[in-house]
């Protein structure tokens, strides 16, 4: 895996065309910041902490991604710190449920990783989670001050974002690897895509209404096993979010809460009525 170090910090957003883009900085008014670290180890959160303190915050702190997520439900925060590798739930999943519940209270908050070195490939995943940018440790005063400094233009951008779904809330638009869409076509023919499709439709469906039976019993090994699967067809199709979501599923289905498990079975059910609407468009 290829290392990329960031000099600066990044801030990214999707965008309804999917596309990753820098965004321009604009000062944030005067108000005490309420922020929270979510790392599982001590010395970090310390750290963090004095950072933050000195920069006029309030500061909660949770040691591992679960803990962080049941924080963020029930507070509005200003900002995430989220740490990426935690025992219970990582970093990448914590996010996802965050943004995921319409009960949480920081959904919209702004999300920035924090991790030891940052790979290209983890973009992707980074956009796919809701998580706006990624910090490379150690905290660096400077880094972080910017960041509290600029939160004004990550707010809006997620919650312009979120308006442009809201009309739709129910079927959220999903991204498709259409390089793999052409090339399963070429390779079976229109006809036979179009009927392997209508499988893979079906096999979605029941796959959610498998995993919410076996979850009923606590069977999460199982669990696991159908999201594996189900994400090896993903794959196949072509439908990115879905198989990224299903592998962060299958990540954290042994450790999440039932009320995770809940919320991770809603936006599933989203992602293929998103699917469904973007092959129908």
């Amino acid at each position: 895996m290829e290392a990329v170090e960031f000099s600066r910090v990044e801030i990214h957003v999707k965008t309804e065309a999917a596309r990753m883009e820098t965004l321009e900085l604009t000062p944030r008014s005067s108000k005490k910041l309420h922020v929270l670290v979510v790392d599982d180890n001590e010395t970090n959160r310390f750290v963090a902490k004095e950072l933050l303190l000195l920069e006029d915050c309030n500061v909660m702190s949770a040691p591992n991604g679960q803990d962080g997520v049941e924080l963020a439900i029930r507070v509005k925060f200003d900002l995430i710190l989220m740490d990426i590798s935690m025992p219970k739930m990582n970093g990448w999943d914590a996010a996802v449920c965050i943004r995921s519940s319409l009960e949480a209270k920081s959904r919209l908050t702004p999300i920035f990783a924090l991790t030891a070195h940052a790979s290209s490939k983890e973009k992707s995943v980074m956009d796919a989670a809701g998580v706006q940018g990624c910090i490379v440790k150690p905290i660096r005063g400077k880094i972080l001050k910017e960041i509290l400094t600029n939160l004004n233009t990550v707010e809006g951008t997620i919650a312009q974002n979120a308006l442009m779904m809201a009309d739709n809330m129910d079927a959220p638009r999903t991204s498709l690897d259409y390089s793999i869409i052409n090339e399963l076509k070429e390779l079976l023919g229109q006809e036979t895509y179009a009927e392997k499709c209508k499988l893979f439709e079906v096999e979605l469906r029941t796959g959610l209404q498998q995993m919410r039976k076996l979850q009923k019993h606590d069977s999460r090994i199982e669990i696991k096993q159908n999201a594996h699967r189900l994400s090896g067809s993903a794959a196949i199709f072509g439908a990115v979010d879905l198989r990224i979501f299903l592998i962060v599923l299958e990540r954290s289905i042994l450790e999440a809460s039932s009320v995770n498990i809940q919320i991770m079975f809603r936006h599933y059910k989203k992602l293929i009525a998103a699917y469904n609407l973007e092959c129908k468009s």
